[in-house]
Parts: structure tokens; C-alpha cells; sequence
């Protein structure tokens, strides 16, 4: 395919992709380095996606064309086929792209909009307990709080053996840590550096529903990322955006806004 790139393209360390870098995270450090299919003009848009069951990433610069924005879903069209159409893009992006599939039979079944926020400096949060680093004999309770976390989040778990055996991975790597009052763990977060710059990437985060709004979640963020912060280096998380709890608990914490994506998921129902 003349559009196929490979991870370590120049277009990656364009002017106009680096200012959306923070925004495009996932793309950037999860999907890029194990990318089934990644497309680009080398300009002006990335194609990238890395499981059949997750969303392509689109980024696209603010300069993209009409003619490069039709060639974009030419590119998602081949690709998808009459299989689903699933994906995630800037705001107006994926709007665009949801009309287009639209007029070949496609009908939007599901929709999400996220908020990537950046942290440069930690603001002081009260103390919600004892933060400490997980272990094995917390893995029960960290399988449960995955598990919640991903019914919440997307309502399912995508492949669950594989989701558990990632929790195990990171309380091995010493990535995850759990919040305890009273003995009893009321939150975790996993947090990560990553591997394309210097910024630590918060993966997960979840408390106790029954505890929630009482200000863990806020305390465990600020307190992990504030050694990342004092070596001079910026933290990023994805936030559910009709999620106002969460929003308001890392904007406790000092992140602010740098952008959204959409994702959507459409499914071919007629042809045309």
C-alpha cells in the first residue's frame, strides 16, 4: 500500500503532529510501535491501528484538506470493508468521517468523547489515606477493580484473561499502587513512563463506588505524580469527558484540558 509508513517515520517528529503529541497519546506510545496497519501522506494525517478489537487512531493536522481528508476514509473504507467501521479522531474528524461512512450504510452504535489532560504542576489535596505501592496479595481485589473499571469505562471488558494478565504484569513492574484506609483498599492507579518522551502516562485509576467523591482519587493522582513533576517532567491522562467526577478530581489535582478525541463505532446495516 503506498500510504504504509513505519513506526519511526518523519512525519512523527513533524512540527504540526508534535503539537498534538500530548492528545495523541495512545496513538503515539501504545498503538505506533506494534502498529498492524499504519498509513500516512507523511504530512497531514496518521492512520494507525493495533487490534482488531480497538479503534484506529486518526491524527490529523490543522491544515488537512478536503482532498485529505476524502483519502483518509478511502483509507478506513479498504480498511474496514463491510466489517465495522470503529475509530477515534479530533472532534470534527470523526464527525466527518461518521457522515461519510453513513452514506455507504454505516450507522453509529456507540460514541465517546475523552479529554487528554496534561499535569506541569501538582496543587496541594488533602490526605484520603495510605498510599502504597500493590503486591501479589493484593491481585484479587486489583482483578475486581479492572474488571469495574473497564465495565464503567466501555461497558465490557475486552478480553478478560489477557486485561488480567496486564494487572499482574504491572504489580510485578511495581506500576500500580493502591490506596488503604482503615485496612480496607479503597482506590488504585497505575502509572507509567513513556517511551517516547519523558512524560509519565496515568493507565488506569478506580475507586470503590462506594467511596468515591471524597477526594481519593484526586490525593492518589497528586501524590504519584508529584515526584515525576519535580524532576521536570509532565504527566498525561484520558478522562472520560461526560464524566464530571473524575474531571473535577483531576482537575483537583492540577491537570488541565489539552484537547478531545471521538471515538466511534459504526456497523455496516444497508447497502447503497
Amino acid at each position: 500500500m503506498p500510504f504504509a509508513i513505519p513506526s519511526g517515520h518523519a512525519v512523527f517528529s513533524t512540527s504540526a503532529y508534535q503539537k498534538d503529541v500530548d492528545l495523541m497519546n495512545v496513538l503515539d506510545r501504545a498503538i505506533r510501535p506494534s502498529a498492524f496497519l499504519l498509513l500516512s501522506d507523511a504530512e497531514d494525517f496518521v492512520i494507525a491501528r493495533n487490534h482488531p478489537n480497538l479503534a484506529a487512531w486518526v491524527w490529523t493536522s490543522d491544515t488537512l484538506s478536503k482532498l485529505g481528508l476524502d483519502t483518509v476514509f478511502d483509507l478506513l473504507r479498504i480498511h474496514f470493508a463491510a466489517r465495522d467501521a470503529h475509530f477515534t479522531a479530533k472532534p470534527a474528524i470523526a464527525d466527518a468521517l461518521e457522515i461519510a461512512f453513513s452514506t455507504i450504510g454505516y450507522m453509529t452504535v456507540s460514541e465517546m468523547q475523552l479529554n487528554a489532560c496534561r499535569l506541569d504542576a501538582v496543587c496541594p489535596v488533602p490526605k484520603a489515606g495510605d498510599l502504597r505501592k500493590a503486591t501479589k496479595d493484593d491481585l484479587e481485589t486489583l482483578h475486581g477493580f479492572s474488571k469495574a473499571f473497564y465495565t464503567d469505562a466501555f461497558g465490557y471488558v475486552p478480553e478478560m484473561e489477557k486485561a488480567m494478565k496486564q494487572v499482574d504484569t504491572w504489580v510485578e513492574e511495581g506500576a500500580t499502587y493502591v490506596l488503604e484506609k482503615d485496612g480496607r483498599i479503597l482506590s488504585c492507579i497505575t502509572a507509567e513512563s513513556d517511551i517516547y518522551s519523558s512524560a509519565m502516562i496515568i493507565k488506569q485509576v478506580y475507586t470503590r463506588k462506594e467511596e468515591r467523591n471524597q477526594g481519593a482519587a484526586a490525593y492518589m493522582v497528586a501524590e504519584i505524580c508529584r515526584p515525576a513533576v519535580q524532576q521536570g517532567r509532565h504527566v498525561i491522562l484520558y478522562t472520560d469527558k461526560s464524566n464530571p467526577a473524575s474531571n473535577a478530581a483531576y482537575k483537583k489535582a492540577g491537570f488541565h484540558v489539552v484537547g478531545s478525541v471521538t471515538e466511534k463505532k459504526m456497523k455496516k446495516e444497508w447497502n447503497v
